[in-house]
């Protein structure tokens, strides 16, 4: 028992401890993730993934994506170049869907651009109704009262707007409802107003689709799950089970560098940090200058080099060929002694024999005392070298 009493004093003990502490879970608001905050259309493209779509996202428009039935642009079409105007004008005649909103605002008396898409194509304008001698909208459905004007735009997304969907309903929307559209030629096949006031507009050309939209803030991130957006967002995409939906949001991401501003700031400070230490400490000499060092003799074949070289320079290639001819006639005496006294015909024919070329050559560099140019005296020293070595 003596030697237990300690362990089931210290299991009390432990036992008392957490008897005085409960567990609580809390909820805490930690803010949109990362890729939220890059894409404001993040929670639009889980909302279609979950009705059976396709979802890409694309931070910015480039070009026309390979596979797209649907493509929801943030872009403004006016803000792109004529050549993509037409390529997205010739993807939704061969059955695509377009969703684009409309920003160039309209001044009273005023005609758009001639290379807009969209008023090229259907005649669709953009009007602000807080902007002053705004022209009376197109009527789209039945005759009622504008809503009333908001004191700020995020006032006006902060309230509810009574949305009518022609042929379907009326839902509730964060629509902004200073900005709304006109048309003139086409008649839209579907229509979104607030009143006398049209927020989207979809016509039929050929055998696709385009539906211009008054704002696209309502389907970020924060609207989204207000009121009705989510219902009308499904109406405005309105693509099948299947479906392939590029939603180019329009959101720059990030650089490398700020991102490591963001988050990795605390390392970046640590390198600076080193980085001035180390330019600090290389920066500085500790101890007296060393004295040079003496360079090492040269060795004997240097100087040899050397001392041709500087006959070369001075056009005395004529020692230098009289040189190695000296040296090859002490080494044909050393071996061959009987050759020695043999007339220069001869004595070229049996070199030629040893080193295998021609006796007119070697009889030409045994007699001749000067060359007559540099290439001549570089083939002669190497007709030298080979009889030597040959011997």
């Amino acid at each position: 028992m003596k030697r237990w009493w300690p362990l089931l004093v210290l299991a009390l003990l432990l036992a008392a401890f957490f008897a005085c502490f409960t567990l609580e879970e809390r909820e805490r608001d930690t803010g949109y993730s990362s890729e939220a905050r890059m894409n404001q259309w993040l929670a639009a493209g889980r909302l279609l993934e979950k009705q059976g779509q396709k979802i890409r996202f694309a931070p910015s428009y480039g070009r026309l994506p390979r596979q797209a039935d649907v493509i929801v642009l943030a872009t403004p079409v006016e803000y792109l170049d004529a050549a993509e105007q037409e390529a997205l004008l010739a993807w939704v005649k061969k059955g695509g869907h377009l969703v684009s909103e409309l920003q160039t605002v309209s001044e009273e008396d005023e005609e758009p651009d001639a290379s807009d898409l969209l008023y090229k194509t259907v005649g669709v304008r953009h009007y602000d109704a807080a902007e002053p001698e705004t022209p009376p909208a197109a009527s789209t459905s039945a005759q009622t009262p504008a809503p009333a004007k908001y004191a700020t735009a995020k006032e006006a997304h902060s309230r509810f707007l009574p949305t009518r969907i022609a042929n379907e309903g009326d839902i509730r929307s964060t629509l902004d409802a200073d900005y709304f559209l006109t048309y003139s030629q086409p008649k839209p096949e579907w229509t979104v107003s607030s009143g006398e006031r049209a927020h989207a507009l979809r016509f039929a050309l050929e055998r696709g689709h385009i539906t211009v939209l008054s704002d696209l803030l309502w389907m970020h991130n924060g609207n989204l799950a207000v009121a009705d957006n989510a219902a009308l967002l499904w109406r405005v995409v309105n693509a099948k089970a299947g479906a392939t939906v590029w939603l180019i949001h329009g959101e720059e991401r990030p650089s490398l560098f700020s991102l490591l501003l963001e988050h990795a700031s605390l390392l970046l400070k640590a390198i600076a940090l080193f980085v001035l230490v180390w330019l600090w400490q290389a920066s500085r000499r500790f101890g007296p200058v060393q004295p040079p060092q003496e360079n090492n003799r040269r060795r004997l074949g240097e100087h040899l080099e050397a001392s041709g070289r500087y006959l070369m320079q001075l056009g005395a290639t004529d020692t230098l060929l009289n040189a190695s001819r000296q040296r090859l006639l002490n080494q044909l005496q050393r071996q061959h002694p009987q050759w020695r006294r043999l007339p220069p015909e001869k004595l070229a024919l049996h070199l030629g024999d040893r080193a295998q070329l021609e006796s007119a050559a070697i009889l030409r560099v045994l007699s001749a005392s000067h060359p007559d140019n540099l290439l001549q005296f570089a083939a002669d020293i190497r007709l030298l070298n080979r009889l030597r070595k040959a011997l």
